[in-house]
């Protein structure tokens, strides 16, 4: 039989190439579906957290852990040591580093030095693990591992440590608050001064400039020292498990945050200890994300799956209605209706397998090429897209050549009943309306659709809130245009044999032989091809549609991203002051230095620059309380309408008469149309406010 099918196959070639290649088409975009959607999540979930990092300047997987100083028995020390070791492994993140950040209390301290400028700062003493490996000394030597004879401990300081503290090289410090072995006050020698040994070095979860009132000694010797049970020191404990964010994949999102949630529910219960994740908000925040990405793409991609099983069952419809009299012949001759549904079962399994041979290469590949586009047709340098064929890629595939399959063999069923006397009866027989016409499946689509359409209008002012509130779009509305096109497709072909008859009827004296005949044939075989006409409906619509919905949305975000930003680039420049000279002597005051922003305009490309000041502590009164936090910006009017991006169409009037309103009054100022609504201010009102600063 094998032999029979393959014979039968390569005799109506044409036919088949055009079904082989439906398959491949759906197999291959079925397949893309979540192998893209990964892909960009992924891409997304790591510009998260590289967004995380350069906003924060902290790395972004990192989970805190902090043992209280007011205890008095340092024996829990030891035990959360051992129990942070597998964290990372819990998680299933690489570890990237563990870092142990043991210290005092602050206390005032005794200098060997009779100095009259010495900071009356307190100072405290601690310890950071595998701390030589990641700083470099500027001054000194470092820390010692041992007391010198005088029982003096050499420890080292921060830069900034040096500013505040007033310290000087080689000056012993005495802590007459914490005792050594030896029952004796605590002593330490100021040996040296040290950097972090790079900036980007993720182990300074907390940056050597923050620690400004900390003398740091061996770790080896502070636990030896100090974390003696019951040592009557209380010592306070930070760990910090810094684990690979670049690894993790968004499938182990759901897993992290049900790790983080048990480990949060087991410290709780522990005393004296706190656990602070620092990527719950953001992975939480992701997932919410990727929901709505998933829904989207299945509702867009959708249409898409149901045209390419229309297309296979429309090949193989045809197929079928060229093969009647075989089909026949063979039963004429004793095949059984079982055989012959065997034989188009052969046939579709064959082109089905082919399809998932060829078609996952070509998922792959349309991944790769989408993960390059900015548009549609238009291509950029962008990083390529983490494309992994993975198990749920498979199972869509399969899925989709089985769906191949059924749909190959649905017509099978139908004419596998045929003999020759009921091939000779379909010949001479009208043909049947077709099932969705006996439904009145076409209008019921077309009135979901008009729905849609009528919920939509109601609730366009709050969608339109929900949107501004940063809400997504609701997928449906996209399900909507889909059943619109589909519908009114169907009613066109319900419509377009009564509209030919009119034709037909009014004009056929007039019509030229040949196009008598085709009328004839339109007529009499319009069941036969509705169904292409439906498919050819539903092709163009959805190109058109998809064509303006990625152009719409990708316009939208461009405007999004342009309002957002304001300008092409925004720099923040850090402005120079004389706070370490003002910190050693209260007699100085404090000044800034603004830095010299014209330089910015020498810039190649730079078209117009402007300055503005943004300041997110502002406070205000308003009718019933104060509003804290706001954010007040001070602008140059030209300049901001020069340089600035704003959408015209948001406002009733273009926005420079707003500019040129607020230049002829110095004291004026722009508020949002919610701002003025919310707390009832209009046009002339009186606004007082006070800058965080």
């Amino acid at each position: 039989m094998l032999r029979f099918v393959i014979r039968k196959m390569l005799s109506k070639k044409w036919m088949v190439i055009a079904l082989l290649i439906g398959n491949i088409l759906l197999v291959a975009i079925t397949a893309s579906n979540p192998m893209y959607t990964e892909a960009v999540l992924q891409r997304t979930l790591d510009t998260r957290f590289d967004d995380a990092l350069a906003s924060t300047n902290r790395f972004p997987m990192t989970a805190t852990l902090r043992v209280t100083p007011m205890i008095r028995s340092n024996d829990l020390i030891p035990g959360y040591d051992e129990r942070i070791q597998t964290l990372a492994s819990e998680f299933g993140l690489p570890q990237v580093e563990l870092v142990t950040h043991l210290s005092l209390q602050s206390v005032n301290t005794q200098s060997s030095l009779d100095r009259d400028d010495r900071s009356n700062a307190t100072i405290s003493l601690g310890a950071l693990s595998d701390m030589a490996d990641h700083i470099t000394l500027i001054a000194g030597t470092g820390p010692s591992a041992a007391p010198d004879d005088d029982g003096v401990i050499d420890v080292i300081v921060s830069e900034r440590g040096v500013n505040n503290l007033g310290l000087i090289m080689g000056e012993v410090l005495t802590f007459p608050r914490y005792p050594g072995p030896d029952g004796e006050p605590v002593r330490v020698r100021v040996a040296g001064v040290f950097k972090n040994s790079a900036p980007d070095d993720p182990y300074w979860v907390q940056s050597p400039l923050t620690m400004g009132s900390e003398l740091f000694m061996d770790e080896a010797l502070f636990r030896e020292w100090f974390l003696k049970d019951n040592e009557a020191v209380g010592v306070s404990a930070l760990w910090y498990v810094l684990m690979d964010y670049q690894v993790m994949r968004v499938d182990q999102i759901q897993h992290v945050l049900d790790t983080s949630a048990a480990l949060q529910a087991e410290f709780d219960e522990a005393p004296y200890i706190v656990y602070v994740p620092a990527f719950t908000a953001l992975l939480t925040a992701f997932q919410s994300t990727e929901k709505k990405v998933r829904t989207t793409m299945w509702v867009l991609q959708t249409p898409i799956f149901v045209l390419l099983a229309a297309f296979i069952f429309m090949v193989s419809r045809q197929m079928l209605e060229n093969e009647q009299a075989e089909i026949a012949v063979l039963k004429s001759r004793g095949a059984g209706r079982a055989q012959i549904i065997a034989t188009y079962l052969i046939q579709s399994l064959l082109i089905a397998a082919l399809s998932l041979a060829a078609g996952l290469p070509l998922g792959v590949l349309l991944v790769q090429v989408l993960g390059s586009a900015n548009a549609f047709l238009e291509f950029v340098r962008r990083g390529a897209l983490k494309v992994i064929l993975d198990r749920s890629a498979l199972m869509y595939a399969l899925a989709a050549a089985l769906l191949s399959v059924v749909a190959m063999l649905l017509p099978a069923l139908k004419y596998s009943r045929l003999s020759i006397v009921n091939q000779k009866q379909r010949k001479h027989r009208h043909s049947d309306a077709p099932l969705w016409q006996k439904l009145f499946l076409d209008v019921l689509t077309l009135g979901l659709s008009l729905y849609g359409l009528y919920s939509f209008n109601n609730q366009r002012e709050y969608l339109a809130t929900q949107v501004l509130d940063g809400a997504s779009m609701d997928p449906l509305l996209f399900l909507s245009s889909s059943l619109f096109m589909i519908g009114a497709g169907l009613v066109a072909v319900r419509l377009m044999p009564a509209l030919v008859w009119l034709c037909f009827t009014l004009f056929k004296r007039w019509w030229s032989p040949a196009l008598y005949a085709a009328f004839l044939r339109v007529l009499r075989e319009r069941h036969k091809q509705g169904f292409i006409m439906v498919f050819l409906i539903m092709t163009i619509a959805l190109g058109v549609f998809d064509a303006s919905a990625a152009r719409t949305i990708n316009q939208n975000d461009e405007q999004n991203l342009r309002y957002m930003s304001g300008a092409d680039i925004v720099l923040q420049e850090r402005w120079s002051d004389n706070s370490a000279l003002a910190q050693n002597d209260p007699s100085v005051e404090l000044e800034y230095v603004e830095p010299d922003y014209g330089r910015y305009a020498e810039l190649d490309g730079a078209q117009a620059i402007t300055r503005v000041l943004v300041d997110q502590n502002g406070t205000m009164t308003v009718p019933g309380g104060t509003l804290k936090n706001i954010r007040i910006m001070g602008i140059n009017t030209r300049e901001f309408g020069q340089t600035a991006w704003f959408d015209t169409s948001l406002l009733p009037q273009h926005w420079y008469h707003y500019l040129n309103a607020m230049s002829q009054k110095a004291r004026a100022v722009l508020v949002s149309s919610n701002f003025a609504r919310n707390y009832g201010y209009k046009i002339g009102d009186v606004i007082y406010y006070r800058t965080g600063s």
